[in-house]
């Protein structure tokens, strides 16, 4: 896709300075939306899935069922593609295609496998879909890598993968045991609040806040605002 390379060498090549300074003027405007336009109850950290899919029927049915289940997604259509991926961005959720085509080793297709590897060493959750893996590969693939799951296309059903993937996305919304008071807290901690506008917004006292931020300080492991923010 050229529109997409195009804006990656972009990307690569600005002033790592300017790319600061226009995120937080662009974080800036983003979160000043938000606070005035969404009810204290919508706010909620997005969890980040990648899908890598070779067929482009495929990764658009993979990608719209991620979507309407709440994450953000990132699709590519190679290793070497979703290795870039993995390298700049923060991840909760791999979809991947352990057959994908390989112009390297077309005989020795390995590319899913080397895939796995690097989910497994950041510990990125995986379900593989996929529509011919021979089965030792599969058990090894559980055994070896701890996939999450394994959904075959010949006999895809949709309801179960958006159950699995809804499983993922709840153990991310209560990761550390936050609850989900604190998650609003953080939420808008994040966008700049300070505590008495978090206590306005969400209709609780400033001690309160105070109480749910050294709780989530506690649990996050962090000493900071900008580094709670930051997660």
């Amino acid at each position: 896709r050229r529109s997409e390379f195009r804006e990656i060498i972009s990307k690569a090549l600005i002033n790592p300075d300017s790319i600061i300074a226009e995120s937080t003027e662009t974080d800036k405007k983003i979160k000043s939306s938000a606070s005035e336009n969404k009810p204290s109850s919508e706010y909620q950290l997005s969890p980040l899935a990648l899908v890598v899919e070779d067929d482009a029927g495929w990764r658009s049915l993979l990608t719209e069922l991620l979507l309407d289940s709440g994450f953000e997604v990132r699709a590519s259509s190679s290793y070497g593609e979703a290795l870039g991926l993995l390298n700049r961005e923060q991840f909760k959720l791999a979809i991947a295609d352990i057959s994908l085509a390989s112009s390297l080793e077309p005989e020795n297709n390995q590319d899913g496998y080397r895939l796995l590897n690097n989910t497994r060493k950041t510990n990125i959750p995986t379900i593989i879909v996929s529509g011919y893996a021979d089965p030792d590969l599969i058990d090894q693939a559980f055994l070896d890598h701890k996939i999450f799951a394994c959904f075959e296309k010949q006999a895809f059903d949709r309801n179960a993968f958006i159950q699995t993937i809804q499983k993922i996305s709840e153990n991310h919304q209560f990761q550390n045991n936050l609850t989900k008071r604190e998650i609003e807290v953080l939420s808008l901690l994040a966008q700049g609040l300070g505590n008495k506008e978090i206590a306005k917004k969400l209709h609780i006292s400033t001690n309160t806040v105070k109480r749910h931020l050294k709780s989530i300080y506690t649990k996050l492991e962090v000493n900071t605002r900008a580094a709670a923010s930051a997660y």
